[in-house]
């Protein structure tokens, strides 16, 4: 499964779902949210390969968030008059928090496992530098998205500022494929002689890879 494969199937759930999303969106949230959990469990208790590389592919690669973000994106690009945009409009504030949850998991797992080594003077790799720098500033943009897509929030800001803040969303995207970029990078450059960024454990349990 890769994101090609994954884009085309969250737009269908989107469109099949986009009526329950917005009756019980709660529900949604809860979903995504035993999503994340059932990931970050994963390195305490062993579940099936197949499973695994489930979580592996939308979870620790945050391709479901990134589709789910992309998605609400298109919808905002879409002719106010169209069917399309009329029927997935209503719900881009809750497909953006499904999102921001899910991406959260990605977020936890990387930081756990990068920050220590940004914070040490030893051997301290450009490539980790460049690549959590723009994660953190990716963090940040997440954050702004996350919360400007409350209800709550939504109705005490103006329609311009919403608007404004929104569009940080063009320059999320952008970071996010240089974010993937570098860190790819880093995963090439260390996997050939350290398991830092990916290790294959015995048959019993699952198998970590670089995202």
């Amino acid at each position: 499964m890769n994101f090609l494969l994954t884009f085309p199937t969250t737009c269908a759930a989107v469109y099949v779902l986009r009526k329950p999303i917005k009756r019980w969106p709660v529900a949604f949230y809860l979903c995504a949210i035993a999503l994340d959990t059932l990931y970050l469990a994963s390195g305490f208790i062993v579940l099936p390969r197949w499973l695994w590389g489930i979580l592996v592919e939308l979870v620790q690669r945050c391709e479901l968030a990134l589709a789910l973000f992309a998605i609400v994106m298109l919808i905002g690009c879409l002719d106010s008059t169209s069917r399309l945009h009329r029927r997935l409009s209503p719900i881009r504030g809750e497909l953006s928090i499904i999102a921001w949850i899910l991406a959260m998991s990605h977020v936890t797992v990387y930081a756990v496992s990068y920050l220590p080594r940004l914070l040490s003077t030893n051997n301290l790799d450009e490539n980790i530098v460049v690549s959590m720098a723009v994660a953190l500033i990716l963090l940040a943009l997440l954050t702004v998205l996350g919360i400007t897509s409350l209800n709550v929030v939504k109705r005490i800001m103006t329609a311009t500022t919403w608007n404004r803040a929104q569009r940080l969303s063009y320059v999320f995207f952008g970071l996010v494929f240089c974010h993937s970029f570098w860190r790819r990078q880093l995963c090439t450059a260390e996997s050939p002689r350290s398991d830092r960024c990916s290790y294959t454990p015995p048959s019993s349990e699952p198998t970590r890879s670089c995202a």
